[in-house]
C-alpha cells in the first residue's frame, strides 16, 4: 500500500478528512474536514495570515462575497478561459484534462500515469459552475473560481477611499470552486476547496522584483512555518502559462504520485485592471499609470495534504507499527492533551478538569481518560498532540505534572505555569 492511500485512511480513521455524503456513496470528489482537520486546517490558516499579512505593513485583509455580478467574469475574458478540453489517454484509459496534462513540445503531451503519449479528444468541460436565476432580478452568474476579480473590481476602494498606502497588497482566504475532473490523489484535487491569496499591486518597475521574491517567500513559508523540508519542495517555472500571466512559478512538493503543484506565485502586469477599466468605463489608475500585479495563490488543501504527508511516520516497535505525526508544534491540533491516571478515582479525574479548564482558555487541548496511560500516549503522538500530561496521585499531593513530549519515553514533572511556559515557548 503506497503512502498515499495509507495517508487516506489514517485521516478517516483519526478524524481529521473523509468522504462527503459517504452514506450515498459520496458526490462528485467532496471532502468533509472532522474534528482533527479542522484544526489543523485552521491553525495552516493562522500561520499564512500571520506570515503574510500580520507581519507586513503594506498588506491588508479582505473577505469578498462567494457571489459576484458575472460581468466582473465577462469583463476579465474569465468564462471564455474557463473550458479545458477533456482528454483520453489511449494507454491506461483514464481520462485527463488538457491544462493539467505534462507539455512535451507545442501539443504534444504525456500521461502522467502510464506515460502514454497518445491521447483523444472527448469533450469541452466548463470549469466554472453556473447558477441560474439568482436573487429577485433572477440573473445568471457564477460560483467564484477564484478571489481575485472580486480585488481587482474594488481596487478604486483600496487606493482611494481606504487610501491604502501605495504600493499595496490584498490578502484573502477564499473559498472556490472549480469544476475539476476527479483524477484521485485523495484531496490533491477536488472541485471545492480553499486558496490562500494574496494579490499585489505596484508599478511597473517593480514588478519582476516583486514577483521573484514572491516564489522565495511561498517556498520559505512552507518551509519554515510548516515545517516542510526543503529537499522535498522546488520551485518550477510554469510552462503552460494562464491566460492572464507573464510568468508563473509553481512550489512543488514531491508526493509519492510525483511533483504536485502547492503553490503558485507570479506576474499577472496590467491585464486584469485594464479589461476592468475598459468594461467599466472607471479609472483602475494610481498616480495616472494602470498597477501591475503580482500574486501568491497556496492551495490550502494541498498544503494541508502536504503537511500530514511529511509529517506522517510509521516506527516498527516490537513487531507493531506505531504511527507518530510529527506536526510543527505550532500548527498542531492539540498542543495539550490532559490525562487523568485512573478514571475511576473521582479525585483525579476532577483535578484533570481542573487543569483542562485552566489550560484550554489559552490553547488548544483534548481530554483523555479512556485505557491506561501508556496506550493514551500512543494515541495522542498518531495525532500529532505535542504533550501530554498526567494527573496523578502525586499532583493530588504537591500539584506536579507528568509531563511528556510527543515521541519520547522520558517524562518531566513540572507545575502548571512552567507548563504554559513550555508550551508558548514550543508552539
Amino acid at each position: 500500500m503506497d503512502k498515499m492511500r495509507k495517508l487516506m485512511l489514517f485521516c478517516k480513521d483519526k478524524g481529521f478528512v473523509f468522504a462527503g455524503s459517504e452514506i450515498y456513496g459520496g458526490a462528485a470528489n467532496t471532502w468533509d474536514y472532522g474534528p482533527l482537520g479542522v484544526e489543523l486546517k485552521n491553525n495552516i490558516k493562522k500561520e499564512w495570515w500571520k506570515y503574510f499579512v500580520q507581519e507586513r505593513k503594506d498588506v491588508v485583509g479582505f473577505d469578498p462575497n462567494i457571489i459576484a455580478h458575472p460581468q466582473i467574469y465577462k469583463s476579465a475574458n474569465t468564462l471564455d478561459n474557463s473550458i479545458s478540453e477533456l482528454l483520453l489517454c489511449m494507454g491506461c484509459h483514464t481520462r485527463k484534462r488538457i491544462s493539467n496534462l505534462e507539455s512535451l513540445k507545442g501539443e504534444e503531451f504525456e500521461c502522467s500515469k502510464c506515460r502514454c503519449e497518445k491521447f483523444e479528444k472527448i469533450q469541452d468541460i466548463n470549469l466554472m459552475f453556473e447558477l441560474d436565476k439568482v436573487g429577485p432580478d433572477g440573473i445568471t452568474t457564477y460560483l467564484r473560481p477564484g478571489s481575485e476579480q472580486a480585488v481587482y473590481s474594488n481596487f478604486l476602494y483600496f487606493n482611494e477611499v481606504l487610501k491604502v498606502p501605495f504600493p499595496f497588497g490584498v490578502a484573502t482566504i477564499p473559498k472556490v470552486f472549480r469544476n475539476e475532473y476527479v483524477t484521485g490523489n485523495f484531496i490533491f484535487r477536488v472541485i471545492e476547496f480553499e486558496q490562500l491569496e494574496l494579490l499585489y499591486f505596484c508599478d511597473k518597475k517593480q514588478i519582476s522584483t516583486v514577483a521573484e521574491k514572491f516564489s522565495r517567500d511561498a517556498f520559505n513559508f512552507l518551509a519554515e512555518r510548516l515545517g516542510v523540508s526543503e529537499t522535498n519542495l522546488r520551485i518550477e517555472p510554469c510552462t503552460r502559462l494562464p491566460h492572464y500571466a507573464k510568468f508563473v512559478n509553481d512550489v512543488e512538493y514531491n508526493f509519492c504520485f510525483g511533483w504536485g503543484e502547492i503553490c503558485s506565485t507570479g506576474d499577472c502586469g496590467d491585464y486584469d485592471l485594464s479589461l476592468h477599466e475598459i468594461s467599466s468605463g472607471k479609472s483602475m489608475r494610481h498616480d495616472g499609470e494602470i498597477p501591475n500585479i503580482a500574486f501568491i495563490s497556496h492551495g490550502l488543501d494541498r498544503v494541508f495534504l502536504m503537511t500530514l504527508y511529511e509529517a506522517y511516520a510509521e516506527h516498527i516497535v516490537s513487531d507493531k507499527v506505531q504511527i507518530v505525526l510529527n506536526l510543527k508544534p505550532s500548527i498542531a491540533p492539540y498542543k495539550v492533551a490532559v490525562l487523568p491516571f485512573y478514571k475511576g478515582n473521582k479525585k483525579l479525574v476532577e483535578k484533570a478538569q481542573e487543569i483542562f479548564d485552566r489550560l484550554s482558555k489559552i490553547f488548544s487541548v483534548t481530554f483523555d481518560s479512556s485505557q491506561n496511560v501508556e496506550k493514551r500516549y500512543l494515541r495522542q503522538d498518531e495525532i500529532g498532540t505535542v504533550f501530554c500530561v498526567v494527573i496523578d496521585f502525586v499532583t493530588l499531593e504537591d500539584g506536579s505534572l507528568a509531563t511528556r513530549k510527543r515521541g519520547e519515553s522520558k517524562t518531566n514533572r513540572m507545575c502548571v505555569d512552567g507548563l504554559i511556559d513550555m508550551v508558548h515557548i514550543e508552539c
